[in-house]
């Protein structure tokens, strides 16, 4: 039980990074170091091979060479006043990848052969998006809550909810359209283990944490929208899924929430709830069905920040400033921030780094569906990059699969040559799980 909260708490607080108000550095860079020494500390030996075979000299090589040319180029194109994006690549090398490959490796391999009744990686961060699901309904209702969290988190917002603005954050720093997607990937995650290990508890967990992107931004109910659209039917083509069944309990499932809403939400939510979630998660749907996407003024906004430098130096180099106090701010989109910042060169550097590892990843994957599932994931957040620099803040994730899938084939290959897969037992101090 104690291996199963911490490594949960973990997860928790590298893929939201969370930020305690009295710590100056996010929850997880401390967390980390202490996960690896109570889980690795009676047999390092074990953890070293891992550490060398186990994938992390590619990710950690490219991040600190983009680390040091976005240092060079901070100092050499924008005089040393903005380094945030060299900031965000040792958070990158400190945080993500670490903090991804310690999970893998104590869930899959060290912590004695992974958690409760064969759960693996997968499991565990779903459970932790379905948590934040949790929070994010509760957050929705509860003034409380938010006053709570608030404190806890050092947030400014003081508790108010400002479905317009921030909207509902749940248990995390930041809101809007980067918790939205964190949610979107879990809902994804969970119809993927639905297909592949015919549990309906996982359509459940679909259900619940789409939901969730309803109160946080719409970003993530269109990555659900195009998820959906693009693996369903591919698993219906390949028979991997009883289509019917499946569309029988969606529709009850609808209905019960419609009864569940109309009779036990009261009136004030239902107001808040039609009149300022649904229009907002919504309109660019409504927009688009009417033929007036253009008109959008999501869209409009979004579709005025697409200005790339006018020298060729700066097209190829960039001018070294990403935003520091409104210093060389050109929007949001991330590829416009990024080729405005170290230009083309630096863009090939960083977007080819995410095409390599979702190549490696689709290598090492297990089967066909699970390599369509990586290739659409990636597909979509090189199309919502289009509208945040999700990329540089949702990485964390895309290193899970990453990892996860190098050492499911490692686990593989020994079942293959006949070696004993027996899993050695790295137990955490006390035997506390």
């Amino acid at each position: 039980m104690f291996r199963f909260a911490l490594l949960a708490l973990f997860c928790f607080s590298a893929v939201y990074s969370i930020k305690i108000a009295v710590i100056p550095v996010t929850l997880g860079i401390i967390l980390w170091p202490i996960c690896a020494i109570l889980l690795f500390w009676r047999r390092p030996a074990q953890f070293i091979p891992q550490v060398t075979k186990g994938g992390v000299s590619l990710p950690f090589i490219w991040i600190s060479a983009l680390f040091v040319y976005s240092v060079c180029i901070s100092i050499l194109r924008g005089g040393g006043q903005d380094f945030s994006v060299p900031y965000n690549f040792s958070v990158w090398a400190l945080l993500f990848v670490p903090s991804a490959f310690l999970l893998v490796a104590a869930v899959q391999e060290g912590a004695g052969g992974g958690l409760w009744r064969g759960m693996d990686i997968q499991d565990l961060l779903v459970i932790v998006i379905l948590s934040q699901s949790v929070f994010i309904y509760w957050s929705f209702v509860s003034v409380e809550f938010r006053g709570v969290s608030s404190s806890i988190l050092g947030d400014l917002s003081e508790g108010t909810l400002d479905i317009g603005g921030s909207r509902v954050k749940g248990f995390s720093n930041g809101g809007g359209a980067l918790l939205s997607l964190t949610q979107a990937i879990g809902a994804a995650l969970s119809v993927k283990l639905f297909i592949e290990r015919d549990r309906w508890r996982y359509v459940f967990f679909a259900a619940v944490v789409a939901g969730s992107t309803l109160l946080t931004a719409r970003t993530g109910l269109m990555f659900i929208a195009l998820f959906l659209a693009m693996y369903l039917p591919y698993c219906i083509i390949s028979r991997r899924i009883r289509w019917r069944i499946f569309l029988f309990v969606i529709a009850i499932g609808g209905l019960l929430s419609f009864y569940l809403y109309n009779n036990f939400v009261e009136d004030n939510y239902k107001i808040l709830f039609e009149e300022y979630v649904l229009t907002r998660s919504f309109d660019i749907f409504v927009s688009m069905f009417s033929g007036e996407v253009g008109e959008n003024s999501a869209v409009q906004a979004i579709a005025n920040m697409y200005v790339v430098p006018d020298t060729f130096a700066g097209l190829i180099f960039g001018s070294g400033l990403f935003t520091v106090g409104g210093i060389g701010y050109v929007g949001d989109p991330g590829y416009i921030k990024y080729i405005n910042y170290f230009g083309l060169l630096g863009c090939l550097g960083m977007y080819g780094y995410f095409l390599l590892i979702m190549l490696m990843t689709v290598r090492h994957s297990a089967s066909y569906p699970e390599k369509v599932f990586i290739c659409i994931v990636y597909f979509l957040f090189f199309v919502v990059e289009t509208k945040e620099p999700f990329f540089a803040k949702a990485n964390i994730i895309l290193h899970l699969l990453y990892f996860y899938t190098i050492h499911s084939a490692a686990i593989r290959r020994r079942k293959t040559v006949g070696v004993s897969t027996e899993i050695p037992e790295v137990a955490l101090a006390g035997q506390g799980g």
